[in-house]
């Protein structure tokens, strides 16, 4: 007795597993590494001066002579050969030869090891106080804000060992779990999160704001108060979607003013413009420059580059502080 089977068809899965933006957009033009990204020549356009950039760890690129841009290898195709999407995923199981038994998943490190911790006795490591310092930003307060580093992975009060070489920052936010800074010694730091994506680091549902800072990262909050005294909240990501889905009525209401501060990246910049758009809410940030000549992205970047005055002189000129 016979039995038929199904073809199996090459999937959005499948490719994206197979086939990353610098291989493709790399069939287009030389990149270059620059300080944690890559640079070149746009793939659109003519231009004497490379202003294209590719940032593989957010998994963005971006010309800032044309505008061109997106985040995913679909887009990049679609946009460059004026393919739809089912043509982009022909064209790129085509040009990469795309394996449809084959799914590279990416690496998981197993936890041989899992142990109760008590956050409140993990001492800061070394790295960490030297990180932090950078932002000037001192201990006592990063306990307040429920911040503490150690050198295992730790996740909802467990603690899980890592590779040598590895430390951890750890952002506790109770009963909704821990967001977590991952550096290694050869890596760029990652983040890794069980918090859902719609909870409001720092937000106080009791109060009222007068002045409300929407930061997309912790460390963006934290230095925003510390340094200046501003209330600030952060998001944990930069989805304009997800804010207003699920947390406009709630900022809008316990808010006089409200400001988002996303970051000068492209995809900080295009949230960020989005969220204005839509809600009519203010924009603060760091000045573009900074990011075209010096890859600074946020607050806590142009902290760490160039300390606190410069944002300071900001704030006070866009009337955010007195």
């Amino acid at each position: 007795m016979s039995r038929t089977t199904q073809k199996q068809e090459i999937t959005k899965e499948h490719i994206e597993s197979q086939v990353s933006l610098y291989d493709l957009i790399s069939k287009y033009t030389q990149l270059k590494s620059v300080a944690g990204k890559y640079k070149g020549f746009c793939p659109v356009h003519s231009e004497r001066t490379p202003s294209f950039t590719l940032d593989t760890n957010k998994g963005i690129y971006k010309c800032f002579g044309c505008g061109f841009g997106g985040n995913n290898i679909f887009s990049f195709v679609m946009q460059k050969e004026n393919l739809d999407f089912r043509q982009s995923m022909e064209f790129l199981s085509r040009e990469f030869s795309v394996n449809k038994d084959l799914i590279v998943k990416p690496r998981i490190i197993i936890p041989q090891d899992e142990i109760e911790i008590d956050f409140d006795k993990i001492k800061f490591k070394q790295p960490h106080k030297d990180y932090y310092k950078r932002l000037l930003i001192p201990e006592d307060f990063l306990n307040k804000k429920n911040i503490y580093a150690t050198e295992s992975f730790a996740i909802n009060r467990k603690k899980f060992k890592m590779e040598d070489g590895w430390y951890a920052f750890v952002y506790d936010a109770g009963e909704k779990g821990c967001k977590i800074l991952l550096l290694g010694e050869n890596t760029p730091w990652k983040w890794r999160t069980n918090v859902p994506n719609s909870y409001l680091w720092y937000f106080d549902k009791d109060r009222m704001y007068n002045d409300l800072f929407i930061c997309k990262s912790v460390k963006d909050a934290v230095c925003m108060e510390y340094h200046f005294g501003l209330d600030c909240i952060a998001t944990q990501n930069e989805s304009h979607l997800i804010l207003l889905d699920k947390n406009y009525n709630r900022i809008n209401k316990k808010a006089k003013r409200k400001i988002v501060a996303y970051g000068s990246d492209f995809q900080g910049w295009h949230e960020s413009w989005l969220l204005t758009y839509y809600t009519g809410w203010n924009y603060f940030n760091v000045d573009n420059y900074l990011y075209d000549n010096y890859e600074i992205e946020d607050i806590s970047d142009q902290i760490d580059a160039f300390g606190v005055s410069p944002i300071r002189e900001q704030l006070i000129k866009k009337g955010f502080l007195k």
